[in-house]
């Protein structure tokens, strides 16, 4: 499933996109969650090997389409920078991944992506502040501590859905022997959680899709204008917007 340079750039979104300083809407976010574990899980049945997941390189189609690049199609120079240090399993690190399904590993960088992007940039510095000073090389002694776990979403978010901070911590469990890997399992989970809280599975639409690319993107035009005024205090009108987008 090679991407398709051809592909409409208008048409298409990167993981990436998501990323933004403040905590992501889960309504908004788990759609395209289950997406990617579609994915993902798709290429484990075609190639049997782990998957090339950095959100930079994940395409997302406005159709629902995800394409991942497969680690085993990629090109020898590419394939000569992997693993990425941030986004790797504690196992793709120790270079013993092929112990394990590929399910294992890629279930934990799955979650790991889905938890910066959940969490927001803010806070997601604020937490890993040790590891970022490192640079780069400091990623791998986070991952390879069994003993540091990532602080649950709940822990930091208000009313954080429970569930979905459960599910986010287990495939984010840093023993591979007792990490949630079963993407099936957790794409039904994550569809669950979406019943839950009263949205149906099919939100994952063009339409759905179009309209969480707007609140994010006006989201962080908010957050831009009120970074670029030095902290000034937020407009009465932003205030609305937000209120509005709470609602």
């Amino acid at each position: 499933m090679a991407i398709d340079h051809n592909v409409n750039a208008n048409a298409a979104r990167y993981l990436s996109d998501l990323q933004s300083a403040v905590p992501a809407p889960p309504a908004m976010i788990v759609p395209v969650f289950l997406d990617v574990i579609t994915a993902v899980d798709a290429l484990h049945r075609k190639y049997k090997t782990v998957s090339n997941l950095k959100p930079d390189k994940i395409v997302l189609l406005s159709n629902g389409k995800v394409i991942i690049e497969p680690q085993s199609q990629l090109s020898a120079a590419t394939a000569k920078a992997l693993p990425s240090l941030k986004y790797s399993s504690p196992e793709m690190l120790e270079e013993v991944q092929g112990v394990y399904a590929p399910n294992v590993s890629d279930s934990y960088v799955l979650g790991f992506m889905f938890y910066e992007i959940l969490l927001g940039r803010d806070l997601f510095q604020r937490q890993f502040a040790e590891v970022l000073r490192e640079g780069e090389i400091g990623w791998p002694w986070w991952h390879l501590d069994q003993y540091r776990p990532a602080h649950s979403l709940s822990s930091q978010i208000n009313d954080f859905p429970s569930a979905l901070s459960r599910l986010i911590d287990g495939m984010m469990n840093k023993r591979p022997a007792e990490r949630m890997s079963d993407l099936r399992s957790i794409w039904e989970t994550l569809a669950g959680s979406l019943k839950a809280a009263g949205i149906p599975k099919e939100v994952s639409t063009k339409e759905h899709r179009r309209k969480t690319w707007k609140i994010l993107s006006f989201i962080k035009g908010i957050v831009e204008r009120y970074i670029k005024a030095v902290q000034k205090p937020l407009t009465k009108e932003d205030e609305e917007d937000l209120q509005g987008l709470s609602m």
